[in-house]
């Protein structure tokens, strides 16, 4: 990723932000398909091939800090999306150009980062790409995703977490969204999922291990219930996947 940008935290005394600027993204995706199934209670997948997802273009946003806890910002777009094969061809290439218009809210009164204790975070957005200047290609989308800690006490921490999105037909490959990954789903690999409609929730509890690697050191258990897909019709909650993992975790100085 690269970005030149010019922006302003603060307007003057004001809470008013802005920023300007231009960027260049890649990001190289593996496709996965699903394998024989040996069992009803388990899926098993395989990566069939990669593709490169490649953005470039200008953005512009204005906005307001809300208080110290959070933000809400109207930005515009101009730019393109291309998606390529790079290995095999599980997808078919594209280039478009997309102006887009992006209202979102951010609100996070965490008590620390990143191991809090409380606070909740919410992190929502309404898109709409329109075929106005030169874009080709129209759609809306909506996304929010919340999450709350509570605490026992310094040593025990839950946390509870809702996403839910929602994209028309229309939502290009390139926009769509991913589930799968450490800090997605545990027991799917990164991006093994994609679609235009995504719900997921989890449970997370956190213990302080009253031993140190040097340095704190933190066991977290969580679990996942969700799924998502590609297309409205075929919204079905008896498609909900279950993920259990766990991770071990030390809050070390850098």
């Amino acid at each position: 990723s690269y970005t030149l940008e010019q922006k302003s935290v603060r307007v003057f005394d004001t809470y008013f932000t802005y920023s300007i600027n231009g960027f260049y993204k890649i990001k190289d995706i593996l496709h996965y398909v699903n394998d024989i199934s040996t069992s009803s209670n388990f899926f098993s997948r395989s990566s069939d091939g990669e593709y490169r997802q490649i953005f470039y273009g200008l953005s512009l946003a204005i906005g307001t800090q809300i208080s110290r806890f959070g933000n809400f910002i109207i930005s515009a777009n101009y730019g393109n999306d291309e998606v390529k094969n790079i290995k095999e061809s599980p997808i078919s290439n594209y280039k478009m150009t997309l102006t887009t218009l992006k209202t979102s809210l951010s609100i996070d009164t965490h008590d620390k980062y990143p191991y809090p204790l409380t606070g909740v975070k919410l992190n929502a957005y309404y898109e709409t790409a329109q075929s106005l200047l030169g874009g080709e290609l129209g759609y809306t989308d909506f996304n929010m995703n919340y999450s709350i800690y509570y605490s026992l006490n310094e040593n025990h921490t839950f946390s509870t977490s809702l996403r839910f999105a929602f994209a028309d037909k229309t939502l290009p490959l390139s926009r769509q969204y991913s589930l799968g990954g450490q800090y997605s789903f545990f027991g799917m690999r990164e991006n093994e999922y994609r679609g235009r409609q995504i719900l997921k929730s989890s449970f997370e509890y956190r213990v302080l291990l009253p031993f140190q690697l040097f340095f704190n050191t933190y066991f977290m258990f969580r679990y996942d219930l969700g799924s998502i897909w590609t297309v409205q019709e075929e919204i079905r909650f008896t498609d909900f996947r279950h993920g259990v993992g766990g991770t071990i975790s030390i809050d070390t100085p850098i």
